[in-house]
């Protein structure tokens, strides 16, 4: 686990929402053996590395959920009613697709706040996915999955 990573995302949610997060980190992953063969019943030898991505989440008050990306210095606001991706959305699609699937399943979600930021290099590692995991774990800590589907959440690859 990266606590330098992980105490920087921490400051970074206290400074935008003055309250104290549920911390969150998913670690990167490499495969020694087996890229691309899992999902085809192949055989892979995967391994957590030290980098990652930590998520500073708690609910919020407001109306609309503020996500921040640390890395880029942007912030998205939106509601939890109608969601569709943002034409151009880069990394928040991700985040409004997580929440989208969520309600799918039936869950209710109330507002939040989110800071988020990773230290994966480039696009050789599953960047994007570490984000959904994390916030999959956040929904797991959250008792979310009630009908005992209950996944966990580190190593699934959404």
């Amino acid at each position: 686990m990266n606590k330098k990573l992980i105490k920087e995302v921490k400051k970074s949610f206290k400074e935008h929402f003055k309250t104290k997060p549920l911390m969150v980190f998913s670690p990167g992953r490499i495969n020694l053996i087996g890229e691309h063969t899992d999902f085809n019943d192949g055989f892979v030898f995967p391994a957590a590395i030290n980098k990652g991505i930590a998520l500073a989440i708690n609910k919020s008050q407001a109306h609309m959920c503020r996500v921040y990306a640390l890395n880029k210095d942007e912030i998205h606001e939106f509601t939890l009613t109608d969601i569709q991706p943002l034409e151009n959305g880069s990394w928040k699609n991700y985040i409004l697709g997580v929440v989208s699937e969520i309600q799918k399943k039936g869950h209710v979600l109330g507002t939040f706040n989110a800071v988020f930021a990773g230290n994966v290099p480039g696009e050789g590692l599953p960047y994007r996915g570490l984000r959904q995991v994390a916030y999959r774990d956040w929904q797991e800590r959250r008792g979310l999955d009630q009908d005992g589907s209950r996944q966990r959440a580190v190593g699934l690859w959404f």
